[in-house]
């Protein structure tokens, strides 16, 4: 997402990750370059939020070829296990 829509030739661009569902997501987010994958961040995120997880140029944004989100959902207390996130 542009910081700034009228100047986007200039505009950083904030990567977030969007959790639209009633379970928490306990994730860690890996970026590849040259073909070296690179932490970003790892956290949870509360259902029904969204959370920025970085900021990139657009010089980066042209050198990083992949970005990765791999995680589970679940819900405090009882609750039917998923398949873990690797997109």
């Amino acid at each position: 997402m542009p910081e700034n829509d009228q100047i986007l030739h200039v505009s950083d661009f904030g990567l977030f990750a969007i959790n639209d569902s009633n379970y928490y997501f306990n994730f860690t987010a890996s970026m590849k370059d040259s073909g070296v994958s690179s932490h970003i961040t790892t956290g949870i995120i509360e259902p029904d939020t969204k959370l920025e997880l970085a900021k990139y140029s657009q010089t980066d944004l042209a050198k990083i070829k992949e970005f990765r989100i791999q995680g589970i959902f679940y819900k405090p207390g009882l609750f039917n296990a998923a398949k873990p996130v690797d997109r």
